[in-house]
């Protein structure tokens, strides 16, 4: 993709090299993070539980087994979503930087 002068506006020339950001992509990545790749993920361990009355597995091991899941999946879920939250809010930031720095 090819930048408009709109989106060099946010760049700046060291030695003839352009450094910076496209604040708009930074912005556009950081909800994309959050919004699309959180429900992406979330999608997928859902899909995966949907899954687990389909296997053929009685007794106590499978009780364990769906036990266990469970609660991974909770660790792991509430773990992605705050990483994808501190995600989000750094990018933003370094958007807002870039942003100011280029004013």
């Amino acid at each position: 993709m090819a930048l408009t002068l709109t989106q060099a506006d946010s760049f700046q020339r060291v030695s003839g090299a352009m450094v910076g950001a496209d604040v708009n992509a930074l912005r556009n990545f950081a909800s994309y993070i959050q919004g699309t790749l959180s429900t992406a993920v979330s999608a997928a361990f859902n899909d995966a539980t949907k899954q687990i009355p389909n296997i053929q597995w009685v007794g106590n091991d499978a009780t364990q087994f769906v036990s266990a899941w469970n609660q991974m999946l909770a660790q792991i879920t509430s773990s992605l979503n705050g990483t994808f939250e501190s995600l989000e809010t750094s990018i933003k930031a370094q958007a807002q930087q870039q942003e100011t720095a280029s004013a």
